[in-house]
């Protein structure tokens, strides 16, 4: 059984690898940017609406599958996000 765990679990980092691979650069991160932007990330939406629902999905499962939506991450996600670092403190938006 452990041994399912543990290829189930490389099954994961390769799949998050291949994501980052694709993502990470400069032209990647403008591409997700765009991509996340057509989905309604960080957008109210319309529970009426099941399209807008479905893109909103794509993104999320894009995040997921970058590794950076996970249960065990949400506060560091969050964190992120307001631009507080636990090491460096608040960063100002828009600033390195």
């Amino acid at each position: 059984m452990q041994e399912e765990e543990e290829e189930r679990q490389r099954a994961i980092e390769h799949h998050i690898a291949l994501y980052r691979n694709v993502f990470s650069g400069p032209s990647g991160t403008c591409v997700l940017a765009d991509i996340l932007a057509n989905c309604h990330f960080l957008e109210p939406l319309d529970a009426g609406n099941p399209q807008m629902i479905g893109e909103y999905n794509v993104g999320i499962y894009l995040l997921a599958s970058l590794g950076v939506m996970k249960p065990d991450n949400r506060i560091e996600v969050v964190n992120n996000l307001l631009g507080q670092n636990p090491l460096l403190g608040t960063i100002p938006f828009g600033k390195d």
